[in-house]
């Protein structure tokens, strides 16, 4: 099986195991190739530095044991307790090249889905290997075990196989042992996803290159759905231990036991402590300044910064700066004396010597926050500098940037709405003007009715000029007779007059007279 070329013949890793491991003569440091746990981290590094990689995959394996070594000595009263140990979803190694240390190895079982990943462990340090399963129905063994450790398993498993598993590796715990897992608290999910109402959120997204990522993804849940779960299975009889992020200080550590043969002692359980180095410059006479912060999340804890150079202990520094900044980021005033700071001379290290800077707690807990050889740190450290420069320029120019558009936007909003409203007075004279369109077309209609009953008006007025002419002729035709007539009127009249006073008509008057008188019929 192929190796990890980084870890041969490098002084880096033997200044680590002289630092982490208890028994540095007996340590397997042998890293797999394929081994997720370190790639993960190299690939996640901008520099790609294996140095760094490499840091921290051991720093983590032994955090981790420093972590179960807390909850075998409060359960069991230590490792010399325990008769098997079952590391499920075991991965390569990372913490089983450290728990070998504490147990033999024959009395270690691991177990994983990735075959090649079991028979590297059990060829490479001795344990027993069993293959695991993608569904927990189809795996079975044939014993109990002490201790089961499940780290960073039911972090990834969703709904459908959470209970699922958490039964079937509960069912394989002694009834004098303690099962131990960890997961990811609803806490740490995006405030911007929704949470379920059934206290699992599961995402199809992890950093397995090979697994199937609807089997084997990124799971969140909440303290309540973990201790019901827990309750059903063990049908009310599991004593229940919460560590909120008990698994470097992200993953909340559950630990599990019957309640009968639980611990009467409450559990004292110490974080490892943290910290980062901010300064490394070599002098040109050699002289070495190193500066940094360090912070312990338990109360009452003190810590002091080792410095290692190929395995020799090279100065203890306590940490009794002031750092603001570190108040203001943690929102802790009790990490107000986190800094430290110091000078090497020439004399206790070299540029090309390893340089380990370690943390190290009153509890005895420690922290790896550099690994390298001097002149790698120092350089990393002013490209870290730069590049944080770099970051904060980028950042105050995104800033300024985000306020000009800001500012634009502002005014854009403001143009936005002056055009909004244009539009909206440019809407109500368009209405207006399709009402004044309605009204000429109105006008026009009563216009062209208007037009019609004009051109029958003056029809009607030839009609009556004509008439009124004929009319008039006739009347000038009868005035003329009646004027001839006037004429003729007088003359008779004239006549009559003439008549009337001549003697012929007075005696013809008094004739018609005598013949009334007489009696007579009278014919005028």
């Amino acid at each position: 099986m192929k190796t990890n070329i980084f870890v041969h013949d490098n002084p880096l890793v033997d200044v680590l195991i002289q630092t982490l491991a208890r028994s540095p003569e007996t340590f397997q440091p042998e890293i797999m190739a394929i081994d997720e746990m370190y790639s993960y981290v190299f690939n996640q590094l901008e520099d790609k530095n294996s140095h760094r990689a490499l840091t921290y995959y051991y720093t983590m394996g032994r955090a981790i044991l420093d972590t179960v070594k807390q909850l075998v000595d409060w359960h069991f009263g230590g490792f010399e307790a325990v008769d098997s140990f079952l590391d499920f979803a075991c991965g390569y190694g990372r913490f089983t090249r450290f728990l070998i240390q504490e147990i033999p190895p024959e009395k270690i079982w691991v177990s994983d889905i990735y075959k090649k990943a079991v028979k590297f462990q059990s060829e490479y340090f001795g344990v027993q290997g069993i293959y695991s399963t993608s569904l927990p129905e189809d795996y079975q063994v044939d014993r109990s075990f002490d201790v089961i450790m499940a780290s960073s398993f039911f972090s990834h498993m969703p709904a459908t196989t959470f209970e699922g598993w958490m039964q079937k590796i509960y069912d394989l715990k002694s009834r004098r042992g303690l099962l131990l897992f960890s997961v990811l608290d609803m806490e740490l999910l995006d405030p911007h996803i929704r949470r379920s109402e059934t206290g699992l959120v599961f995402s199809p997204d992890s950093e397995s290159k090979s697994l199937d990522k609807q089997e084997y993804g990124t799971t969140w849940v909440t303290e309540e759905y973990v201790r019901r779960i827990l309750d059903q299975i063990s049908d009310g009889n599991a004593e229940i231990t919460r560590i909120p992020k008990g698994l470097n200080r992200y993953q909340d550590l559950y630990a599990v036991s019957d309640r009968s043969v639980a611990s009467p002692n409450p559990l004292a359980f110490y974080h490892h402590p943290e910290g980062k180095i901010d300064y490394c410059y070599i002098q040109p006479n050699g002289e070495v300044r190193l500066s940094g912060w360090a912070i312990d999340f338990n109360p009452g804890v003190t810590l002091e910064i080792q410095l290692w150079s190929d395995s020799r202990l090279i100065g203890v520094y306590p940490c009794s700066e002031e750092r603001p900044d570190i108040v203001a980021h943690y929102q802790q005033p009790d990490f107000l004396l986190s800094g430290w700071s110091c000078v090497l001379s020439s004399d206790q290290i070299s540029p090309q010597d390893i340089l380990i800077i370690k943390i190290v707690s009153s509890k005895g807990l420690q922290a790896i926050i550099e690994g390298d050889r001097l002149v790698a740190i120092s350089s990393r450290r002013n490209w870290d500098i730069q590049l944080s420069t770099t970051r904060q320029q980028l950042t105050q120019t995104q800033a300024q940037l985000t306020a000009t558009v800001d500012q634009y936007q502002s005014q854009i909003d403001q143009y936005q709405s002056q055009i909004a409203q244009y539009q909206s007075q440019i809407a109500q004279y368009q209405s207006q003007i399709d009402q004044y369109k309605q009204q000429i077309a109105q006008y026009q209609s009563q216009i062209d009715q208007y037009q019609a009953r004009k051109f029958e008006t003056e029809a009607e007025i030839g009609r009556y000029q004509t008439e009124y002419l004929a009319q008039k002729s006739e009347w000038e035709h009868l005035q003329s007779q009646m004027q001839i007539m006037s004429h003729q009127l007088d003359t008779l009249e004239n006549r009559i007059q003439a008549m009337e006073s001549s003697k012929f008509w007075k005696l013809r008057t008094k004739w018609f007279k005598l013949k009334r008188v007489l009696g007579l019929p009278v014919n005028e």
